[in-house]
């Protein structure tokens, strides 16, 4: 796989996983929508360093959020 496939790979499961934390919240499990939000933003890591720079915006948002390294 290459590493631009393997990115829109790990960018479709961060949307799936900020999906299901959005469910979380409209159920209201703040609990269970950390952990899919902690999944989205391993999944956006594994995006970016497959593929630096084509996701700005999320690396912005995990520098932010302090959840980049």
């Amino acid at each position: 796989m290459s590493a631009q496939s393997e990115g829109n790979y790990a960018e479709a499961l961060q949307h799936y996983y900020e999906a299901m934390g959005e469910q979380a919240i409209r159920q209201g499990d703040s609990e269970m929508r950390e952990a899919w939000s902690d999944q989205a933003v391993q999944y956006w890591k594994q995006a970016i360093a497959l593929t630096p720079g084509n996701y700005i915006e999320a690396h912005n948002w995990l520098k932010i959020t302090r959840r980049f390294e």
